[in-house]
């Protein structure tokens, strides 16, 4: 677990040169982890920019994992990360066994209000070799608000059976 939805369990993470939060595995043997309730590439505060060089969150080869949820206390708020050079940016999901992840209710690319533009870098959310993954959801407050990143809300590329619905893109 990586913070949590009850008062006070969130994190910042930011300013790190590589991603804020890796999951790395091979063929989805990372699995189970649950992210909630961070600031990445915010500062305390939720309103100022304090990027991760690389990307806020990178799953690679990981499965069955809960980034977010359906209650405002189990928002991440994923803003100005990446860099020109890596090409990264909010979230990446990346290569074979990233499957099954839920990413929901999240804010990628605002400030913790949803109201002012924190862009990442480049992509909010990008999907590459990655299948059957839930990028928001039907439920209440499972959407995303994917908002102001520097390229696209959500690039898929060779990413077959992903589920996006619910978001504000």
């Amino acid at each position: 677990v990586i913070g949590g939805a009850t008062a006070g369990s969130g994190n910042v993470i930011s300013g790190n040169r590589q991603q804020g939060i890796f999951l790395a595995g091979t063929n989805g043997h990372v699995m189970g982890n649950v992210i909630q309730g961070n600031l990445i590439g915010l500062d305390a505060t939720g309103t100022n920019s304090l990027g991760n060089a690389n990307a806020g969150i990178g799953i690679s080869g990981a499965a069955n994992n809960q980034i977010g949820g359906t209650t405002a206390a189990a928002r991440n708020v994923i803003s100005a990360n990446g860099n020109s050079v890596s090409g990264l940016g909010g979230v990446f999901f990346i290569y074979a066994g990233t499957m099954g992840n839920q990413f929901q209710g999240n804010y990628i690319g605002t400030d913790a209000s949803g109201t002012l533009a924190l862009a990442n870098v480049n992509d909010g959310i990008y999907l590459q070799l990655a299948a059957t993954n839930f990028i928001g959801g039907s439920a209440a407050g499972a959407g995303n608000l994917i908002s102001a990143n520097g390229v696209d809300g959500i690039y898929l590329t060779n990413a077959s059976w992903n589920v996006i619905q619910g978001n504000y893109i």
